[in-house]
């Protein structure tokens, strides 16, 4: 019994002094954990003074673009042969740009068709000889509603530049189109001296 004593004291005084020694140095660094899940996407607002850096790629469905169609005149004879007193379509038909044909589609019968909703410029003019003292033109939504009027001076042999400007907000697939008179017009250009910008801004 008194052996097994000593022995027993004997190891707890060795476990005393192993547990008063220096502390070791740490071990080597372990391997990485597996990833954990993805967390849901967040959104962000805020007020920015200065400037900002954006690292990697940034997406975006709302942000407003701008896209442009520009074309000129091709039916002058319509106007120029004729005396009918109904007002008649512009056709401007040689189209010479185009940025975006998912939002700006022209018809055959002289219509713009507006494709997706957005706030439109329109600017509408043609190169004329009036057979009186002026020159008319219009602008009409979807063949039903006038939009706005314009005239220009005419002595029935100088050439006027008849131009109309609207702004409007377009709905999706909304037709515009340019209208006169051709019992008002002796004589038209096509080509360059008449022309259809316009300009389309929205969520492309």
């Amino acid at each position: 019994m008194r052996r097994a004593t000593t022995l027993v004291l004997w190891m707890a005084v060795a476990a005393a002094l192993a547990c008063s020694g220096p502390k070791g140095d740490p071990g080597p660094q372990g391997d990485p954990g597996p990833t954990g899940p993805q967390g849901p996407a967040g959104t962000f607002s805020g007020t920015f003074n200065g400037n900002v850096t954006i690292q990697g790629a940034v997406s975006a469905t709302n942000i407003l673009g701008v896209e442009t169609f520009t074309a000129w005149l091709t039916n002058a004879a319509d106007f120029t042969a004729p005396t009918g007193t109904a007002p008649a379509r512009l056709k401007y038909t040689d189209v010479k740009q185009n940025t975006n044909t998912a939002i700006f589609q022209p018809e055959l019968d002289g219509n713009l068709t507006i494709l997706k909703p957005g706030v439109i410029s329109f600017t509408a003019s043609f190169d004329a000889i009036g057979t009186g003292n002026f020159v008319r033109t219009g602008i009409r939504l979807n063949d039903t509603q006038d939009l706005g009027y314009s005239l220009s001076p005419s002595n029935g042999s100088n050439w006027a530049q008849v131009t109309e400007t609207i702004h409007w907000k377009a709905n999706a697939n909304d037709k515009f189109s340019v209208l006169a008179l051709p019992s008002e017009i002796a004589n038209m250009d096509n080509g360059v001296w008449s022309t259809l910008n316009v300009q389309w801004t929205g969520v492309p």
